[in-house]
């Protein structure tokens, strides 16, 4: 008697996503969606910093020019990860997140201000583990400690994902009668208020079996949590692999 197995998994992608060339400068609507030159708020500026094209740069200005971050990146296989400065600027163009990654891990100094210039945040780290840190109120006195890192959850953990896709979701018949089987990765956006949007099928089995995964994550309870930095939600893209297996 055949049987299916369900296997999920998710991998964090930092938003925006950038086409691999030497020099590219993408623009972004209201929402932080590419759109056309005419149409945006802001834009960024990608710089490759070498012929490998593994390790870059991006800069995002508003569309008067004003810098609002520098960040540093670098290819690690299909994994696009932090890795250099961390810069970000208040609209008001003062310094708002100053700090560097390895591979996605903090390293060094943190520090962060509030728009007015005051030291919201004074951390150490080596290589994510916090050495030493400190969080202050917008007038400047001592407050609790807080992580400056906060990756995005579903619910009260994956867990309740795997349970709601594992209860609902149906082998496609036909599929399932021809031995078919494979792992569908469905692409989404993780909005600042914990909305689900920019929802599709990034990599695929086959028709029936993609509609199946993408009917299931449209019906998921809207109990996502989206990325926290430095206390303020993120919006950020995220792959759900949804793994299809049939045992004779």
């Amino acid at each position: 008697m055949k049987h299916l197995i369900f296997l999920l998994f998710l991998a964090a992608t930092t938003l925006p996503l950038f086409a691999q060339r030497i020099t590219e400068t993408q623009y972004f609507d209201k929402n932080d969606d590419s759109t056309r030159k005419e149409n945006a708020v802001t834009y960024s500026l990608t710089t490759y910093t070498d012929s490998s094209k593994k390790v870059y740069t991006v800069k995002k200005y508003s569309i008067k020019g004003q810098l609002q971050s520098d960040f540093s990146f670098r290819t690690y296989g299909v994994q696009v990860k932090y890795d250099g400065n961390y810069i970000v600027y208040h609209d008001n163009g003062h310094l708002k997140i100053k700090g560097a990654y390895i591979r996605d891990r903090l390293q060094g100094e943190l520090t962060s201000w509030y728009a007015n210039g005051q030291i919201k945040r004074k951390d150490e780290y080596v290589m994510d583990s916090l050495i030493r840190g400190h969080c202050y109120t917008a007038t400047g006195k001592d407050t609790t400690w807080f992580p400056f890192d906060v990756g995005f959850t579903y619910g009260n953990g994956l867990q309740e994902l795997f349970q709601f896709f594992g209860k609902n979701i149906h082998y496609p018949i036909n599929s399932l009668k021809l031995g078919i089987q494979g792992d569908v990765h469905i692409l989404f956006t993780i909005e600042k208020n914990g909305t689900v949007s920019h929802e599709q099928v990034r990599k695929s089995v086959n028709e029936e079996i993609d509609a199946e995964a993408l009917r299931i994550f449209r019906v998921l309870p809207p109990n996502w949590k989206p990325t926290l930095k430095d206390g303020e939600p993120q919006r950020q893209q995220a792959i759900l692999p949804v793994s299809f297996r049939v045992e004779g």
